[in-house]
């Protein structure tokens, strides 16, 4: 009998993510998650082109997806991709290879889509009436957003990422205190045009799949936050000022040592959090709500709803 679980699968530019949920009665509840290092993106800025070899990858890596599915007798599955597959010049054919390796239907997601489906995952149980903001950052874009639980207000998105700094700004291990100070530079610049002061109360929910866990593995000083189940803590940007300072030129082994579970989300994490950090000045936000909750939480309601 088909299992009443469903599966989102994110295929980013440089990691994969599955999200399985049980849904019952309009309510999820997680089952199963986890991120691997599939690279699809690379290479892909300065070639415009998706690799064959980066394909096969992703494909090795769905092939282990598919097992996941049968072995949690999941009932409704597709794959979902943002900025890798809309930026790629052979992105239809990518689309058709990983659907036909993979047995599984892929959706590119427009960038209203995946806002829509981002804000959704950020702020569903989040007991708040007034504003608050959330930034998603990938391999190959970042995106800030601010609204409501019932409206979106805004949306500000840069089609530069963690790839492109890394591949551009930081050329070497360790990073230079001036190549964080560039990326910066280059980050104020693009958001120049954001106008929105939030204030100091506005909640700035950083989610990622992954960011709540780093946070609590790397030792940030973190308090309670009653007014959602999935962001339990917060944290003032003092605080995420002191670790970006403290660790954000170690070499990327050292940076390693800070979440041993899951070592390779420290290849870029600190460039993002420049990115979070730059906007957060900008629209004066003084705290953050790490969160593991990013676009799949929303996906899996509205592939539930059928809405996708």
């Amino acid at each position: 009998m088909q299992g009443n679980k469903i599966a989102v699968i994110d295929l980013g530019t440089t990691s994969t993510k599955i999200l399985i949920s049980e849904y019952k009665n309009k309510s999820f509840q997680e089952v199963f998650r986890k991120k691997y290092e599939s690279n699809l993106g690379d290479g892909l800025h300065e070639s415009k082109i998706i690799s064959r070899e980066a394909v096969n990858k992703n494909l090795q890596i769905l092939l282990q997806i598919n097992n996941l599915l049968k072995e949690y007798n999941v009932g409704k599955a597709k794959i979902f991709s943002t900025e890798v597959l809309r930026s790629a010049q052979n992105s239809n054919e990518v689309v058709s290879q990983i659907e036909q390796g993979s047995g599984l239907p892929v959706r590119v997601l427009t960038h209203d889509e995946e806002s829509f489906a981002f804000w959704n995952g950020l702020t569903s149980d989040l007991e708040c009436s007034g504003l608050i903001a959330g930034y998603d950052v990938g391999g190959g874009s970042y995106q800030f957003m601010y609204g409501t639980k019932k409206e979106l207000h805004g949306v500000k998105l840069v089609k530069k990422g963690v790839n492109y700094y890394l591949n551009n700004f930081t050329p070497n291990d360790p990073p230079l205190p001036q190549d964080f100070d560039r990326i910066e530079e280059d980050v104020a610049h693009d958001i120049q045009d954001l106008t929105i002061c939030l204030g100091k109360e506005t909640p700035f929910i950083h989610g990622s799949s992954s960011v709540l866990d780093f946070y609590k593995e790397a030792g940030y000083v973190m308090t309670p936050y009653k007014y959602s189940l999935s962001h339990p803590y917060q944290l003032d940007l003092s605080e995420t000022k002191r670790m970006y300072y403290k660790v954000r030129c170690l070499p990327y082994e050292e940076r390693q040592k800070y979440f041993p579970s899951l070592p390779f989300f420290m290849k870029g994490t600190y460039v993002g959090t420049a990115i979070f950090l730059k906007l957060a000045e900008k629209t004066g936000i003084t705290f953050e709500l790490p969160s593991n909750n990013n676009i799949a939480n929303g996906l899996i309601y509205l592939l539930a709803e059928g809405l996708l």
